[in-house]
C-alpha cells in the first residue's frame, strides 16, 4: 500500500488482512479509503458493509448494500450480498437462544424477521442461499400458526380453560335459569356465555407456535422439560 498508495486494491488487500486478524475498526478505515479511491468498485463497499455487520451496526451496513444494489442495478453478487446481511440482522431478532440455534418465543420477533426476509427473497439468487432463506421464513411461519395440543392445559400462563369452564358454566346456569322462568333474556345471555366459553375453549388447546417454545423453553429452563422447542431445521446460525 505504501508503494502504491493511490490503488485501492492495494488498501483492500490491507483492510482484508486487518479484517483477518480480528481489528474491524482499522480494517473498516482502509476499506473506506478504498472506497474514495475507486467510488465505483463494489468490494471496498462490500467488505465495508461486512465489518459493520461485525461490529453490531446493522443499520449502517445494510444502508451500504442497498445503496450499492440501487446504484450496481441489482448485480448478482451485491443482491446476495445484500440478502445475507438481511437474513444476519433477521436471525439476530430473537431473545433466546442457545449456542448457534434461536427459538422464536414473541409474537413481535415474527413481526420482526418477516420483512427483512421477505426483501432478501426478492434480491437473492444464489440458489443455496435462496434455499437457506425459505427455510428460515418457513419456520418463522410455523411459528405463528396455531398448534392443536392438550399438554398445556394447566400452565399458568394459558388463561384460556379458566375462561372457558367459566364461560360454559354460566351459560349452563343461565340455561337452567330460563327453564325455570322462560325469560328470554336470560335465554340469549345463556347463548353468549356459552359462545365464549366454547371460543376459549377452541383457544386453550389452539396454542401458537412461538407461544409453545417459549413455555418448553421455561421448563427446560427449570429442569422439568417436557418438550423441545422448535427451531430452524439445519440450526441457523445467529
Amino acid at each position: 500500500m505504501l508503494l502504491a498508495p493511490d490503488r485501492a486494491e492495494c488498501h483492500v488487500r490491507l483492510a482484508d488482512a486487518f479484517d483477518d486478524l480480528g481489528n474491524w475498526r482499522e480494517a473498516l478505515r482502509w476499506y473506506r479509503t478504498a472506497r474514495r479511491l475507486e467510488p465505483g468498485w463494489a468490494v471496498p463497499q462490500l467488505g465495508a458493509a461486512a465489518v459493520h455487520l461485525r461490529l453490531g451496526a446493522s443499520g449502517a451496513a445494510l444502508e451500504i448494500l442497498e445503496q450499492l444494489y440501487r446504484r450496481t442495478d441489482g448485480a448478482e453478487p451485491v443482491g446476495d450480498h445484500w440478502a445475507a446481511a438481511l437474513a444476519a440482522v433477521a436471525e439476530q431478532v430473537p431473545v433466546v437462544r442457545e449456542d448457534d440455534v434461536y427459538f422464536i418465543t414473541r409474537r413481535a420477533e415474527i413481526r420482526g424477521m418477516l420483512p427483512p426476509l421477505a426483501r432478501a427473497l426478492a434480491v437473492a439468487t444464489d440458489p443455496d442461499l435462496v434455499d437457506r432463506l425459505t427455510r428460515i421464513r418457513r419456520y418463522v411461519r410455523r411459528c405463528r400458526r396455531r398448534e392443536l395440543t392438550v399438554h398445556w392445559l394447566r400452565h399458568p400462563g394459558n388463561p384460556w380453560p379458566a375462561r372457558a369452564l367459566a364461560g360454559l358454566c354460566g351459560g349452563a346456569l343461565l340455561a337452567a335459569a330460563y327453564l325455570t322462568t322462560g325469560t328470554r333474556s336470560l335465554l340469549v345471555l345463556a347463548g353468549a356465555l356459552g359462545a365464549l366459553g366454547a371460543y376459549a375453549a377452541a383457544r386453550s388447546v389452539l396454542i401458537p407456535r412461538w407461544r409453545l417454545n417459549g413455555w418448553a423453553y421455561e421448563r427446560q429452563a427449570e429442569g422439568r422439560a417436557v418438550a423441545q422447542p422448535a427451531s430452524v431445521p439445519d440450526g441457523s446460525v445467529a
